[in-house]
Formats: C-alpha cells, sequence, structure tokens
C-alpha cells in the first residue's frame, strides 16, 4: 500500500502525459496525492472495518455495501483530486449500481487487499470484467511474492544456503 501511495503521489504530475523517461524528479511543488491515494485508503478503511458474517449471502452484499460507502465517503471528504467523470457521478448517486468502467482503478486501489478474496472491491463500483480481472491480477502481486518468498526459503535451508 505504502508503494501505491508513494508511486502516486511520485506520478502525479506525469498524469495524462505519456513520459517514457526514467530521469525525472521524484518530487516538486506540483506533486500531489490523486484519486488513486484517496480510494486505496478507502478500500484499506473498508478492510479494517469489515466484519464477517457466518451467512455467506449476507457477509457478500454487507461486503459490497461496505466497499462502496467507503468509496463514496472517501470521494465526499476528498474532492476534486482527479476522479474519473463516470466515478464521480457515482459516487454521488447514494444507492447507484455498478457502471460500465474501462478504467484502471480497479487495479489502482487493490493493494490493501492482497489477503482477501479478489473480485470483492472491484465489484462495488464496475461492472466491466476486464476491469475486475485486472484488480484480481494486481492483487496477485504479494500473493505470488508471499509464496516466492517461502519456496526460497525452503530452498535455502535445503541446501543450507546461509541468509
Amino acid at each position: 500500500m505504502l508503494g501505491a501511495v508513494v508511486g502516486d503521489v511520485i506520478g502525479s504530475v506525469f498524469e495524462w502525459h505519456n513520459v517514457k523517461s526514467t530521469d525525472f524528479p521524484l518530487y516538486d511543488r506540483f506533486t500531489r496525492y490523486t484519486d488513486d491515494t484517496v480510494l486505496t485508503a478507502a478500500v484499506a478503511d473498508a478492510v479494517l472495518s469489515r466484519e464477517k458474517h457466518k451467512n455467506k449471502l449476507f457477509d457478500y452484499f454487507a461486503g459490497r455495501k461496505l466497499y462502496a460507502e467507503k468509496l463514496r465517503q472517501y470521494a465526499k471528504w476528498y474532492p476534486d483530486v482527479g476522479y474519473g467523470q463516470q466515478f464521480e457521478a457515482w459516487s454521488k448517486t447514494p444507492g447507484a449500481k455498478p457502471y460500465r468502467s474501462y478504467g484502471n482503478g480497479s487495479a489502482m486501489r487493490v493493494s490493501p487487499i492482497g489477503f482477501i478474496p479478489k473480485k470483492r472491491s472491484a465489484r462495488s463500483s464496475r461492472r466491466n470484467s476486464s476491469t475486475i480481472f485486472g484488480g484480481g491480477s494486481t492483487r496477485s502481486g504479494p500473493l505470488i511474492c508471499l509464496k516466492l518468498k517461502q519456496v526460497l526459503i525452503r530452498f535455502m535451508d535445503e541446501f543450507e544456503i546461509p541468509v
């Protein structure tokens, strides 16, 4: 999550400008947080305040509702940080259904949920399968790293490689 926020802030001055260079300042007077940081914090808040219910169907819908509420709440608290038009309209309409977005928001806000079911956060506001898949793919990164770490530790133990 820290990497997502730092990357968002550093990249904020390059949004909508396809800069291909790796030679750029990490911070200048125009650097700021964007909607990606705000919504990442909203998802983290939802993850931390979520209560698991025994009834799976109730749990599913309660989780969707909580994520949607947190996204709307944070969008209201932090306006004018670069939300897309569709997201902004969705966030200002209580009870609005998910919309067909083709943006990267699902992948951008997924970092805090590496260890919970992959589709839960993307589905609260998205209906496009590509954006849900993107969020799931991004979410897989921490799990792959964790598995790789476990494999490397076993390998190093087996061949007595000092750490």
